[in-house]
């Protein structure tokens, strides 16, 4: 279910990558680099049938699929909130467009 739930971020940061790089749909997918540092660890993930998103800054296209996509995949209801506290996308400044980084600890964090 981990290895599942990171697949389906990985996946959704790439369409929010897309959507920032390219706003026109006739562009092609950019290619996601792949992370330069990698640790698998033991664990489970648990998530409860409501599942949290921080919108900050997140694009509708971006909400729109998290919803469709975590609901036909794990049947989650998704709310959205700047208080999230299961995955959370923080924005920063002065970072290459293509950098990003995802923390998976008590909650998922994806900093692009």
């Amino acid at each position: 279910m981990k290895k599942e739930l990171f697949t389906l971020v990985l996946l959704a940061f790439q369409v929010f990558v897309h959507a920032q790089s390219f706003p026109s749909a006739s562009t092609t997918s950019p290619i996601v680099p792949s992370p330069e540092v990698y640790r698998q660890i033991e664990g489970t993930f648990l998530l409860s049938g409501d599942f949290s998103i921080s919108s900050m800054e997140l694009p509708e296209k971006v909400k729109e699929f998290l919803v469709e996509k975590l609901n036909q995949v794990y049947g989650l209801r998704t709310t959205f909130s700047n208080e999230s506290k299961e995955l959370v996308f923080k924005k920063i400044h002065n970072v290459p467009k293509d950098w990003y980084s995802i923390n998976v600890n008590e909650s998922i964090t994806i900093t692009y």
